[in-house]
C-alpha cells in the first residue's frame, strides 16, 4: 500500500502534491480529524476526492410547501414552528415537527431518532428533502434528510442557490466541515488529477476531463453535468475492470508468470466486487498468493498494490 506520508508533505507547494498526500496535514483536518475521516474510509487525498455525495440539495429549486407534490422526492425551506417527541406503549419513538413558509404547513416525522427534537428549536429554519404522503388526512414527510440553515449548513451555499452535495458521515464529522474541505482540496489539487483515459475513449463518449468530472461530482452547476461526470467515472471502473479480466484470461492456470497492470492508483481502490456475483472471489487487494499477480502502478511513483486472483477466470 502507499507509504504514509512524511511531514514533508506539510505546506507543500502545488507543484509538490500528490493524489497519495494523507489528509492529516491537510488545512483544516490534524491528528483527530484525521482519524475520524479514516472510519469513513478516507486516508490520502485520492480518497477524499472520490468520497462522492450520496444525494443533493438542488436549493435552486426549492418548492413552496402548499405547491409540494406527492411521492416525489422534493426540497423546501421552512420554519419550525412546533415540535415534539412521543412514544405510544409498544411502539417506536416519534418526533413530529411542523413546519412552515409562506405558502403553508407540512408535518415533518421521524421514527426512532429521539436525539433531533433538540435540534428543532421553533424559530429555527431548515432545509427538508423527502417525499409527501398522506396519512389520515394529513401532509406528511417521513423520515427525511435535513440541514439547519446556519448550522451545518453553509448560509452562502443557501443563499447562493446551487446544487448542495449531501456526503455520508461518520460521528464528529459534518456535512459543512467535508463540504468546505472537499472544497479547499479540489482548488488546491486539481492540477495533479491526471486524465488516466484513453484520448479515443474520452472523445467517441464525449466524457469530461477526469479533473473536470471530479469537480462537478461534488459541487455540480446543473445536475445534467453530474450525470454526465458520473457516466464518466462508471466509464472508467468499466474500463479498467475489463482489462483486469482480460489480463487474466490470458495468464490463466498453464501460466504462472507475472504480468504488470499499468492501473492508475486514484482507481486502485475503485474496484470493490460486491456488485459483481461470482467475480468477488477471484479478485482482492494484498500481497496475497494466487494464479496471477498483477501490481499495479500508478503514474507518481507510488508503491505497487498487488491485485490477486485466486482462480483463473474462465
Amino acid at each position: 500500500m502507499p507509504q504514509a506520508a512524511s511531514s514533508s508533505n506539510r505546506g507543500s507547494s502545488a507543484k509538490e502534491r500528490s493524489l497519495v498526500d494523507v489528509c492529516q496535514y491537510l488545512k483544516g483536518v490534524g491528528p483527530a480529524k484525521a482519524t475520524r475521516l479514516r472510519n469513513l474510509g478516507i486516508s490520502n487525498v485520492n480518497e477524499l476526492l472520490t468520497h462522492f455525495p450520496r444525494k443533493y440539495f438542488d436549493r435552486r429549486n426549492l418548492t413552496p410547501i402548499a405547491e409540494i407534490p406527492t411521492g416525489i422526492e422534493t426540497t423546501f425551506v421552512g420554519q419550525v414552528l412546533t415540535s415534539s417527541n412521543r412514544r405510544p406503549r409498544g411502539r417506536r419513538n416519534i418526533v413530529t415537527a411542523a413546519i412552515g413558509d409562506d405558502t403553508g404547513v407540512i408535518q415533518v416525522v421521524w421514527f426512532n431518532q429521539p436525539y433531533l427534537l433538540k435540534h428543532l428549536k421553533p424559530g429555527r429554519e431548515m432545509i427538508v428533502s423527502g417525499e409527501l404522503r398522506h396519512f389520515r388526512g394529513q401532509r406528511q414527510v417521513v423520515n427525511p434528510d435535513f440541514e439547519l440553515v446556519g448550522e451545518d449548513l453553509d448560509e452562502q451555499l443557501i443563499s447562493g442557490g446551487r446544487i448542495v452535495p449531501v456526503y455520508p458521515l461518520t460521528q464528529g464529522v459534518t456535512q459543512r466541515y467535508l463540504r468546505e474541505l472537499m472544497m479547499r482540496v479540489l482548488n488546491d489539487y486539481s492540477g495533479v488529477i491526471e486524465e488516466n483515459l484513453p484520448s479515443s475513449v474520452v472523445t467517441e463518449l464525449n466524457l469530461p476531463e477526469r479533473s473536470e468530472a471530479i469537480r462537478a461530482m461534488h459541487f455540480p452547476d446543473d445536475m445534467e453535468l453530474r450525470d454526465r461526470a458520473l457516466m464518466r467515472i462508471k466509464v472508467e471502473e468499466l474500463f479498467y475492470m475489463q482489462l483486469i479480466l482480460t489480463l487474466l484470461r490470458r495468464n490463466r492456470a498453464n501460466d504462472t508468470r507475472r504480468r504488470r497492470l499499468d492501473v492508475p492508483f486514484e482507481l486502485a481502490g475503485r474496484f470493490e466486487f460486491e456488485e459483481f456475483g461470482q467475480q468477488h472471489r477471484q479478485f482482492r487487494f494484498g500481497d496475497q498468493r494466487g494464479a496471477a499477480v498483477f501490481p499495479v502502478h500508478d503514474r507518481e511513483g507510488l508503491s505497487p498494490i498487488a491485485l490477486t486472483a485466486e482462480q483463473p477466470v474462465s
